[in-house]
């Protein structure tokens, strides 16, 4: 399981760390504003990157509730956890790592914010030790009091 953790902990940190190159690399002029004339692409691609996001986030954060892959997670653990957390992980941070990408490429701010959601929510996968045994655990049955 610590390998695993491990696993996911890189990709985590490795998608925060290639989103914060893509800023600073933004910030210090390196990524121009080529694509700022192209007003149909900045419309299109907002619009796609919008989409991407509100249908990404749920799904992402809902994804370990499933019945089927919560069955997987539970019966073959360390096998299904790298493939499925890795899966949710990327769910995010490619849509983050995009919008970064777009925020300097078309100096539009809604890029800036929509990467900023995506980036709030990966502190809800943090990919914890005890985030990793528990998801791999079977689901407590809580019993209802009787009246």
């Amino acid at each position: 399981m610590k390998k695993t953790q491990q696993i996911l902990m890189a990709l985590f940190v490795g998608g925060i760390v290639i989103a914060a190159i893509i800023a600073l690399l933004g910030e210090l002029n390196v990524i121009t504003d080529c694509f700022k004339k192209f007003e149909n692409a900045n419309f299109y691609t907002a619009v796609c990157l919008e989409l991407i996001t509100i249908v990404v986030i749920p799904f992402a954060l809902k994804l370990f509730n499933f019945k089927k892959i919560k069955n997987l997670l539970v019966t073959q653990q360390d096998r299904a956890l790298i493939k499925w957390g890795t899966f949710r992980i990327l769910l995010l941070i490619v849509p983050m790592i995009a919008n970064t990408l777009c925020y300097y490429l078309f100096d539009n701010v809604a890029y800036g914010y929509l990467a900023i959601i995506l980036l709030l929510c990966l502190c809800f996968v943090y990919p914890s030790m005890s985030r990793c045994e528990d998801e791999c655990s079977e689901p407590e049955q809580t019993e209802l009091p009787e009246q």
